[in-house]
């Protein structure tokens, strides 16, 4: 064998060495780059598997937002109606108050009248006054509060109040005529003294006259065994504040 045949031998077990150390490390590297792969692919999934729970957290997080906006808006609104609730009644707590005077002075001159009828100044009789203040009362209830006049009985037949009737009678006549909020807490003993009777509901009525001008609801509250109280308070369980108040002495007999 020539020298030249021996190198050529020699030169192709190199080459061969050489591929085959080539494909070895070409083989190795394909299979790290797999791994790698496979390895970026794994991080990718867990990164958009974060990636879908932080906008779920997200998307909620928002709606808890959007929900307590609502409830914050919603809460402002009813602070301003509050508000202005009670500066309505505020204003007409102030405006009945300037009634308290003239409804003191009719008081006065009412219980003077009383007097009067009683010491016979008067040809007037207190009980004749007194029926015909009951049947006004049971023309108003007709007119106004009946809903089927030619089939209703009158609440005053078979009452054994007929004060306390005439009065409440006198607030459901305003409900229906001018719409007012009225109601009526009748809380006093009977009242037998035609005279005394006249004088409650004289001054009952003008005082949820007054009262059915205003805005704001309102309740007649009506107490007393003797001396009889009539205080009309705003009808708010936030602020039942008392509006007025009048008291009627219990008027001694003459010896």
């Amino acid at each position: 064998m020539s020298a030249v045949t021996i190198v050529a031998f020699v030169l192709a077990v190199v080459a061969l060495i050489l591929l085959v150390v080539i494909q070895t490390r070409a083989s190795k590297n394909q299979h790290r780059g797999q791994l790698k792969i496979q390895s970026l692919r794994t991080g990718n999934a867990t990164l958009e598997s974060r990636l879908a729970a932080e906008r779920q957290k997200t998307g909620e997080a928002e709606r808890q937002i959007a929900t307590l906006s609502a409830q914050l808006e919603t809460a402002g609104l009813r602070a301003k109606d509050h508000d202005k609730e009670m500066e309505d009644l505020r204003s007409a707590s102030g405006n009945l108050a300037e009634e308290n005077t003239k409804l003191r002075t009719q008081v006065e001159a009412l219980n003077l009248e009383t007097e009067s009828l009683r010491a016979q100044v008067s040809p007037v009789d207190p009980c004749t006054l007194w029926e015909l203040a009951l049947q006004r009362s049971e023309r108003t209830w007709w007119h106004s509060v009946s809903v089927s006049p030619d089939h209703d009985l009158s609440p005053f037949v078979q009452t054994e109040n007929p004060l306390r009737t005439a009065v409440e009678v006198e607030a459901a006549a305003l409900k229906e005529e001018a719409g007012a909020f009225l109601s009526v807490d009748w809380q006093a003993a009977p009242v037998e003294d035609p005279g005394r009777a006249h004088l409650v509901l004289r001054l009952a009525q003008e005082m949820l006259a007054q009262a059915a001008r205003e805005p704001t609801p309102a309740r007649l509250l009506v107490t007393g065994t003797g001396a009889i109280t009539l205080s009309l308070n705003a009808d708010d369980d936030a602020d039942s504040g008392r509006l007025l108040e009048l008291e009627i002495p219990e008027v001694q007999d003459p010896l």
